[in-house]
Order: structure tokens, then C-alpha cells, then sequence
């Protein structure tokens, strides 16, 4: 069980977690950190490295003074690991550190391994495993895996292994009343080039540009059919996408002609409808991120950041906690809008932005709610 007081997050073993203030509103573009080789965002967590196979965990809500500033990060930090060779952070309290030897170690809180990839079948085998979790080797001769939302996905023996919280179909059981690990594309494996996760959805892109998708269509993400779940994938577009990604609401796909279409939630007019049809957002793409905020509103709750091909990055959608800025009108947008210049790569989390520039500085923006470090995992 994890509890919060105050500024503290207490976990078993008597380990506290510090966390920041429940809240943290940036209406422009912050200074995050300097000198940022890789950046990786999942839900409110962020993680980047700055030297080879050197990892950090930011807490947004505590901004550093200038005499604690270290490492040229401007946020309360934590270093996650000095020997990863990638990186796949999962929602909440769990991380998977790919290492040199392509094991891979799993972290976590106390209850980190219900709902994941070790298959409880009863309380029993729950209950055994409520500990915090510190680089534990949990895979071996791993090489390609992803992670997105609360789902953390590889490939062994050519076959796609999917895990975690985008399988639940009972919403309100215990862990063990799922099946959290399964395997897709037997055989095929090594033709999948990308797998993310929105809420009780998995999507697939294939080598062909194919996208595939399974679970939950009650937003019509997956046809335009009555069928409430999908067991297995199905195809959802047949070639010429790039890049996908996913949330709760919606899937935006990057075609390879530099076209950004979302498909799921759409606003017009104030008004909410749900198809598998996609609707063109922006043309000469080359980069895109997709989130979304926390907010309940007649209008679509998606973020969207771009990079076009001149290096400028643009936002789209909900504006309400200023993910997009303050520059920009609070709400709804539903016009692409210029955020900022000479930027090599965008991201966006749960009500926030990311834009890491091109003198690899990492800046953000928005609505952050409380976060905490994973002070266990030192790897």
C-alpha cells in the first residue's frame, strides 16, 4: 500500500520518497536542465540522461535554488542509474533498465509487480511480493522493448510480449483477476517497429507502416464496430504511417508524407464525437508527441506537440493548465500553434510539455500534479 503525507510518500521497509507540493503551474517555458542527451516522458514522471548510460529522475514540483543546483539540473533530481544502456519508465512507481548485457532490472514500490508483467493468480501471490523492488533482474537477452502508460512490451523468440495495465478488463479487480502478460505476433515479431499504450489500449506500427490495435473501443479506437473489447490486434491502417501514439482518448499517427491525423475523441464546435476515421491535424511533421490533460471539459482533453521541418515546434488542443503557454488563449485550441524555435525534439505528459532545443536544453510548461522520486532505485 503506498500512502501520502504531506510532502512525503512512505513505502514499505520504512523507505520514504520525497515529494514535492501537490502542484506546479508554469505558464512559459522553464529551464529544466542542460547538456540532455535523451529524454523520456511517461505520465507525470520525466527521465533524461545526460552522460552515456547516466539516467536522472525530476520532480517538477520543487524547483532547485541556485546553490543546489548540480549536474546542471534546475529541479529536484535523483539518479536512477549510472549503467543503462536504454531506459523504459513505467507509470507511477516502476522503471525497466535495459543494461550492457541486455537484462533487463526491474524497480518499484511496494505493490509495483501487481498489475505488470509477473502473473499473479492469487492474493497470495500479490501479498508476496509487496516490497519495494530494487534492480532486480527480471528478463535475460532482451535487445528491443518499449514502454508507454503502464505498460512495459519486448520481443522474445520473435514473439511481441505485452504487459502490464493496458490488459486489465476487469476494472475493478485485484490483479490476479487479469491476465497482465501476453503474447501477440507470434513469429512476426521482428517486423514491429513501435508499440505504445493508452489507458486499456495497446497499438502497434509495423516495419510495412501498418498500424494494429487491441482492447478497449468504447472511444472507437479501434473500429467503427459495437464490439466494446478486442481481444487480439486487428488492423487499423493498412501502410504509410511513420510514428504513432496514444492515450485514454485518442491515437495521432505521423505518415511518412509528413501528415499529422488523429483518430478517437474529435471537437467541433464545442462538441465531442468518437471515430476510427482520422482528421488531419497539420502537414510538414516531422516529429509529434501526444498527451493529454486532466481536465473535464466540453471540449477533448488531447495535447499535442509537433516539430515541423524547419525546427520549430507548434501545440494543439487543451490549453487550460497552459501546457501550451499562457502566450496562447486558455482552452481549447484548435489551430496549430508556434511554441518555439530551433527545438530538436518534443514531448508531453499528463498536462505538461517538453521541448528539448537544439544546444540540448530541456525546457516545460504546464500543469503538474504531485510527483515523487524513486529514491530505492540506484542502479
Amino acid at each position: 500500500m503506498l500512502f501520502g503525507f504531506a510532502n512525503t510518500v512512505i513505502l514499505s521497509q520504512n523507505i520514504k520518497v520525497s515529494a514535492g507540493p501537490n502542484r506546479a503551474v508554469q505558464k512559459k517555458y522553464a529551464l529544466i536542465a542542460k547538456n540532455v542527451r535523451n529524454v523520456k516522458v511517461n505520465g507525470g514522471m520525466v527521465y533524461l540522461s545526460q552522460k552515456k548510460n547516466k539516467v536522472m529522475q525530476i520532480s517538477l514540483t520543487e524547483k532547485l535554488k541556485k546553490k543546489e543546483v548540480k549536474s546542471n539540473i534546475y529541479y529536484k533530481h535523483h539518479l536512477i542509474s549510472k549503467a543503462a544502456k536504454a531506459y523504459f519508465p513505467v507509470r507511477n512507481d516502476r522503471i525497466f533498465i535495459q543494461n550492457k548485457r541486455n537484462e533487463i532490472l526491474f524497480s518499484g514500490g511496494s505493490q509495483s509487480k501487481c498489475f505488470s508483467m509477473f502473473g499473479h493468480k492469487s492474493i497470495d501471490d500479490c501479498e508476496r511480493t509487496f516490497r519495494v523492488h530494487s534492480n532486480e533482474v527480471v528478463l535475460k537477452n532482451i535487445k528491443k522493448c518499449w514502454s508507454d502508460a503502464g505498460t512495459f512490451s519486448y520481443v522474445k523468440n520473435n514473439n511481441l510480449i505485452v504487459t502490464g495495465g493496458a490488459l486489465i478488463t476487469v476494472l475493478d479487480g485485484e490483479c490476479y483477476m487479469n491476465d497482465t502478460k501476453r503474447t501477440f505476433f507470434k513469429g512476426k515479431a521482428d517486423q514491429v517497429k513501435q508499440v505504445v499504450a493508452g489507458g486499456y489500449n495497446v497499438f502497434v506500427l509495423m516495419k510495412d507502416g501498418s498500424v494494429w490495435g487491441m482492447g478497449d473501443n468504447e472511444k472507437k479506437l479501434i473500429s467503427e464496430s459495437s464490439e466494446k473489447y478486442y481481444k487480439e490486434f486487428v488492423e487499423i491502417v493498412p501502410c504509410g504511417v511513420k510514428a504513432i501514439a496514444a492515450t485514454l482518448d485518442n491515437v495521432g499517427m505521423l505518415k511518412r508524407d509528413g501528415t499529422l491525423w488523429l483518430w478517437g475523441e474529435k471537437t467541433e464546435n464545442q462538441t465531442v464525437t468518437c471515430s476510427t476515421t482520422p482528421y488531419q491535424i497539420a502537414s510538414e511533421v516531422k516529429e509529434f508527441s501526444l498527451g493529454m490533460g486532466y481536465y473535464k471539459a466540453k471540449t477533448g482533453n488531447a495535447i499535442v506537440l509537433m516539430l515541423k521541418n524547419n525546427n520549430t515546434a507548434y501545440g494543439w488542443g487543451m490549453n487550460k493548465g497552459y501546457a501550451l503557454t499562457s502566450k496562447n488563449k486558455k482552452g481549447w485550441i484548435d489551430k496549430p500553434v508556434k511554441l518555439k524555435s530551433n527545438i530538436k525534439h518534443v514531448y508531453v505528459g499528463d498536462g505538461t510539455t517538453f521541448l528539448l532545443d537544439n544546444k540540448n536544453r530541456l525546457y516545460w510548461a504546464g500543469d503538474q500534479w504531485y510527483t515523487w522520486l524513486m529514491e530505492w532505485v540506484k542502479a
